[in-house]
């Protein structure tokens, strides 16, 4: 018997790598994972022989649904965690979990920590997101979390019962913007979250490593992703199969803002300060969508090695090319609805015979608009007039040429909830009109 799929963990800056970290939904003990130290340190328990359960006079009744985290003792299964399903009052302590907590018989020298809350840093950091399972949930509270170790997620959750992680504040119900959201610093580490159907919300990364990868069927919201290595080709984030970012920030000094394979959909990010903004790769990414983001001060803002997809209501300023298409067989990719202002060339292809869509964009670029591509015949071509995009705001002015020529589409981007501006349809078919990006959602980038 696994732990529950209704579990909930938690991760502090005040934690233990040792804290049994996680409290059952409506289990009938107490929740003890929710604080710095576990409440219960054992360290006499013993055993019968293998099995489930240990033996101890501090068996309590407050215990059951609490985790457990084995430290360790004769034929203990160290550094797991269990979910403490039953107790006999005085006497024992019956777990769950993905193994046996006891190989054999132990004599008074089992230890076990019972609650307290998880702290990433350490060696358990893999083990710890590894004993996750499918529906539970890891609350993270704001802060710093400094030396993350490699983790390599091979633990997936399901379409019906995704694992979930949560950035929060002070409380559990207090969304954080900006750099109130925690921060998993790893350094050089490389942090793959690989597996299947994990989602992440309220989180910063900052790393020097490879970069972070979701896995299939995986999403961010209202996450920022940074890399800083000075090593070429690293990745901010990368979206490995069916993949989404959502409200999302992200930022690679040098090498990719968003590296993107099979089916991604990137809608109201903010890109910015990479070599290339967004990478769409392989023919394996087909039908990718690019919707409603700031691509922002990228030598190359999208570079496109794949059949398929759609760039719609973007805005994308400041860099050598804009939009950079690679792929050497045919095309069918939408451009529709974009501004592509500040680059040296706005819009490029190997081929001149790729059936792309391009119309009703605005190009205001030093050199050419538009190379080997489909004329935008629907098209502007006169500066847009962004507002002030070299202080991140990319709404248009009053005079602009697109301004005030179709529906005005709300919508509150970032996480900061104090604004409200037009996306796209503010200029009728006309490009995305800029967002204003506000400092909560660029999470204190520079």
């Amino acid at each position: 018997m696994a732990i529950s799929g209704s579990a909930v963990w938690e991760m502090r800056t005040t934690g233990t790598q040792t804290g049994g970290a996680f409290f059952v939904t409506g289990a009938t003990g107490t929740d003890y994972s929710q604080q710095a130290n576990p409440q219960y340190d054992i360290t006499d328990a013993s055993a019968a022989g293998a099995g489930l359960t240990i033996t101890t006079a501090a068996a309590a009744a407050d215990m059951v649904g609490n985790g457990l985290f084995s430290v360790g003792g004769t034929n203990v299964t160290a550094n797991k965690w269990f979910e403490i399903v039953s107790v006999v009052v005085g006497t024992s302590i019956t777990v769950a979990g993905a193994a046996n907590i006891m190989t054999g018989a132990g004599a008074g020298d089992v230890h076990v920590h019972i609650g307290g809350a998880f702290k990433a840093g350490g060696t358990l950091d893999d083990a710890f997101f590894e004993a996750h399972v499918a529906g539970n949930t890891c609350y993270i509270q704001s802060g710093s979390y400094t030396g993350v170790n490699a983790v390599d997620l091979a633990s997936a959750g399901t379409a019906a019962l995704p694992k979930t992680y949560i950035g929060y504040i002070t409380t559990r119900t207090t969304v954080p913007t900006g750099t109130d959201r925690p921060l998993i610093s790893s350094g050089n580490v490389n942090q793959r979250y690989y597996a299947s159907y994990i989602n992440w919300k309220y989180l910063r990364w900052e790393t020097l490593g490879v970069g972070v990868y979701l896995g299939y069927s995986s999403y961010a919201y209202q996450c920022s992703f940074k890399n800083t290595s000075g090593t070429a080709s690293r990745i901010a984030v990368g979206l490995n199969g069916r993949s989404t970012l959502i409200e999302c920030e992200a930022a690679c000094t040098n090498g990719y803002g968003v590296f993107a394979l099979n089916n991604s959909q990137i809608v109201h990010c903010y890109i910015h300060d990479s070599v290339t903004g967004i990478n769409i790769n392989s023919t394996n990414a087909m039908f990718s969508s690019i919707i409603g983001c700031v691509i922002d001060k990228c030598t190359t803002g999208i570079y496109i090695d794949t059949y398929y997809g759609s760039i719609l209501y973007c805005t994308l300023y400041s860099g050598t090319t804009g939009i950079s298409f690679t792929n050497t067989g045919y095309g069918g990719w939408l451009v529709i609805d974009n501004v592509v202002t500040a680059f040296t060339t706005g819009a490029t292809s190997v081929n001149s015979y790729l059936c792309h869509i391009i119309t009703n964009n605005c190009w205001n670029n030093t050199g050419n608009d538009i190379v080997n591509l489909p004329d935008d015949d629907n098209g502007v071509f006169e500066d847009p007039l962004l507002t002030a995009p070299e202080t991140h705001d990319f709404t248009l002015q009053t005079a602009s040429p697109c301004a005030n020529v179709g529906t005005a589409c709300e919508s509150n981007v970032g996480v900061t909830g104090d604004y409200s501006v037009n996306i796209g349809a503010q200029m009728g078919g006309l490009g995305a009109g800029g967002i204003k990006i506000p400092r909560g959602m660029r999470g204190g980038f520079n």
